[in-house]
């Protein structure tokens, strides 16, 4: 390995310890979510967490836990931890965002890794230093602030992408079927690679698509056993908000004007709705333009760093 390259990496993988030392014991609602999900199921039982919270709005304004299992039971494992040791709060937002951390720095060494075999050493240093470091804004330090995991599906997903790549497609399937224990985005990268991997055939297909779903199908028996409402309504929970991270809310708070979706709550009368369709039509402009140079770089050889680091920002304005 070139030193420039090594030199690289070790950047890439250094400095969001840093930023975790740093910030990684900040309070956030999401932190604060993950730490009474993890006390209610601690006190209560791990299967009730979703009924009640789902029934206590005013406590959990902001959102309530509507993720699968395998979180929760973090949190709980976690909560219980400090507990058990009288630590304070900040050892509980330390602990609870050191997996997602730990899955962020992994996910960095896939991606070096896939690049490298596809396209050489230069190459994955670049797409390792854009992902933990070019794109910290976006990327890292509003995960870590906000407390969230999504770092963990990622992980998953970018695992299931190695594993295509060398024709393990049942291994890439569990991977990505694992990410959507998690969140359930990863079941979309399964179903397209189910479709790009046989194409028309179907020997085997059946079973692909089994290891995709089982995990999550598995560790979602408990809780639809034990109260299916208020399983199936928490992921259904979120279907009318607009994040604050989205152009929506950017636009509307640059207006001055309420983003009333963005917590679910139920819309008044004359809202200022004009500008939905508008921010609407940018936004796919921005998506059509990042998969078309995403298509276009596909057919190229040579990575222009410029357009490699501008495909992600416009994914993010989208």
């Amino acid at each position: 390995m070139r030193k420039a390259v090594a030199l690289v990496l070790a950047l890439s993988m250094l400095l969001p310890v840093a930023l975790y030392v740093w910030i990684g014991g900040g309070w956030s609602y999401d932190i604060g979510l993950w730490y009474e999900s993890g006390r209610i199921a601690h006190e209560q039982g791990i299967l009730n967490v979703y009924r009640i919270e789902s029934a206590t709005p005013g406590v959990f304004a902001g959102g309530y836990f509507a993720f699968p299992l395998p979180w929760l039971i973090i949190c709980e494992l976690t909560y219980k931890l400090v507990d058990a040791f009288s630590l304070e709060q900040i050892a509980f937002a330390y602990l609870i965002r050191l997996l997602p951390f730990l899955a962020f720095e992994a996910t960095t060494i896939l991606l070096f890794i896939y690049t490298r075999e596809m396209k050489g050493e230069v190459e994955a240093a670049t797409v390792a230093f854009i992902y933990a470091v070019g794109l910290a804004i976006v990327n890292w330090i509003t995960l870590v602030t906000l407390g969230q995991m999504d770092t963990i599906p990622v992980f998953f997903t970018v695992l299931g992408l190695l594993l295509a790549s060398r024709d393990k497609i049942e291994y890439a399937m569990l991977s990505l079927g694992i990410g959507a224990a998690f969140k359930l985005y990863p079941l979309v990268i399964a179903l397209a690679l189910l479709i790009y991997a046989f194409r028309g055939r179907r020997r085997g297909l059946m079973r692909c698509a089994v290891w995709a779903i089982a995990p999550l199908l598995l560790v979602s028996i408990p809780p639809l056993i034990h109260d299916a409402q208020a399983y199936i309504g928490a992921f259904t929970f979120y279907s009318g908000w607009v994040g604050s991270v989205t152009l929506y809310f950017w636009v509307y708070s640059l207006l001055g004007l309420n983003a009333y979706l963005w917590y679910g709550s139920a819309m008044p009368a004359g809202a200022p709705l004009q500008y939905i369709p508008i921010i609407t039509a940018i936004s796919l402009l921005f998506t059509c333009i990042a998969l078309l140079l995403a298509y276009i770089k596909t057919g190229s050889r040579k990575m222009q760093l410029d357009i490699s680091m501008g495909l992600p920002v416009i994914a993010v304005l989208a």
